[in-house]
């Protein structure tokens, strides 16, 4: 189980971390705020354990790229 993120310099978070995480937790922010962020990055880190997604049928990597509307390719 993860019980803790580091992100540097993604998306819009220069750098930030989350402690203690539980086997539940729950991402609370305003719009804006980094939540998808930090989900997007724990989605591109699982990519290294396995490159396609087995629900969507496509690549990770490709996936969030698309979902960003192409931005940063």
């Amino acid at each position: 189980m993860i019980r803790r993120i580091v992100l540097e310099r993604f998306r819009g978070i220069l750098r930030g971390s989350i402690d203690e995480l539980e086997q539940v937790t729950i991402l609370i922010g305003r719009n804006g705020a980094g939540k998808s962020s930090v989900l997007e990055a724990l989605y591109l880190v699982s990519s290294c354990a396995e490159h396609s997604d087995p629900v969507r049928g496509v690549d990770k990597l490709d996936y969030i790229v698309s979902r960003r509307g192409g931005r940063g390719s």
